[in-house]
């Protein structure tokens, strides 16, 4: 259900507060809830829009889907340049006379060209630049070492001819090594280190080639594009419940091992956890709280139950 405004969030910039009844939508089918009747939400939605190899169902968000989408039509604009459709939007909003314009944003466009134009930092900020040549890279100001800028590194003033450098200048005539005396100060050893590990691309053509730094081979992909908006890649979710998607059962029950594994089944602990209930105490044994552990395998009702079903003893339950 969530890929389906995905045609459109292709060539348009949706609204925040579109994207937000989009999640509405998706969140309230998920639990079943309705306009007449509200169903409890089990699981944090921004749970729920992680991985499933982080504990996610690998339901995405609308907003960060609409800028993935949106950095992928920047790409294809980069790299489909001799293709029509590039050709003319490219002539018609790249042109010099519009580019003069005392005031270019606000000249009218077509959504399109309006969208690439909204997310055009989402896309400059996931790319790096592949070296070859280096005649199309800017030597400060450009992403070339290992995704960063040699400005990330290097702070303090720099004359104008250092500012417009090109990286080709920093390259000895043999194309071999560095021409570090081109510059009006000396790089930290570390740094000159990193710039010396960078491949070079001198077969063929040798030019140089944008990359996109969120995927291991530099190819764009719609899903390292949303990882990365939506943190993946930032943060480690330690999730031990990758093995419910290997399982070939019933969707219900891989949904109910889910729940499990997030602690929310709504069961007497975790229901008083969120202030929906004063008691936690089972009402199967009245001995101890119903938590899920204590309900599945500790409680008595429970044992009695596993008893009953003849489960062999290979099967039982750990820590039981």
């Amino acid at each position: 259900m969530s890929t389906i405004p995905n045609y459109v969030m292709q060539a348009a910039a949706l609204p925040t507060h579109l994207c937000d009844k989009l999640d509405k939508i998706n969140r309230d089918f998920l639990w079943g809830s309705t306009s007449e009747k509200r169903r409890l939400h089990l699981v944090g939605w921004s749970k729920i829009i992680r991985l499933k190899e982080e504990g996610g169902l690998g339901i995405q968000a609308a907003k960060f889907k609409n800028l993935a989408l949106l950095a992928k039509l920047n790409w294809r604009l980069n790299q489909e340049k001799e293709s029509l459709w590039a050709k003319v939007i490219l002539k018609k909003y790249c042109s010099t006379d519009r580019m003069r314009a005392k005031d270019p944003d606000k000249l009218p466009c077509s959504p399109n060209w309006r969208a690439i134009k909204a997310r055009f930092q989402t896309f400059a900020d996931g790319i790096c630049w592949g070296v070859g040549n280096g005649e199309r890279i800017n030597l400060w100001s450009d992403s070339w070492i290992r995704g960063c800028s040699l400005r990330e590194l290097i702070e303090g003033p720099l004359t104008q001819r250092e500012i417009d450098m090109k990286l080709s200048e920093l390259f000895l005539d043999s194309e071999q090594g560095w021409k570090w005396e081109a510059l009006s100060f000396e790089l930290p050893v570390s740094i000159k280190d990193r710039i010396k590990a960078i491949p070079r691309q001198l077969v063929g053509r040798g030019e140089d080639v944008i990359m996109w730094k969120r995927s291991k081979d530099g190819e764009f992909t719609t899903n390292s594009a949303y990882a990365w908006l939506n943190g993946s890649q930032q943060e480690e979710v330690n999730f031990q419940g990758q093995w419910i998607w290997k399982i070939d059962i019933l969707p219900k029950i891989i949904n109910f091992l889910w729940l499990c594994m997030h602690n929310s089944l709504p069961v007497r602990s975790v229901l008083a956890m969120r202030g929906m209930t004063r008691e936690s105490c089972c009402l199967l044994c009245n001995n101890s709280s119903e938590t899920i552990s204590h309900l599945l395998k500790v409680c008595v009702a429970a044992k009695d139950f596993w008893f009953k079903l003849k489960i062999p003893h290979e099967m039982k339950w750990h820590g039981v």
